[in-house]
């Protein structure tokens, strides 16, 4: 499912582990830049990112490096 479709619907998807509680600082479905994303392909590019380093990204950073690989990518 396309991450703009989601709607708020928290739990109903598969990225509960890198959004935020409801109305939270990461509302993944709320982000436009996101919006044409599947769940799996949001998924996939965190598990790039986080290949890439070792550090502990938050989900809010995540959010941010995911936008920006995406902007380079459609760019």
């Amino acid at each position: 499912m396309r991450i703009g479709d989601l709607e708020q619907h928290c739990g109903d998807c598969k990225l509960l582990d890198l959004c935020g509680e409801p109305f939270d600082d990461v509302m993944l479905c709320a982000n436009e830049n996101l919006a044409d994303m599947t769940e799996d392909e949001y998924t996939e590019k965190v598990k790039e990112i986080r290949c890439r380093s070792e550090k502990n990204w938050s989900n809010a950073t995540l959010e941010k490096m995911v936008c920006r690989a995406v902007g380079r990518s459609r760019g």
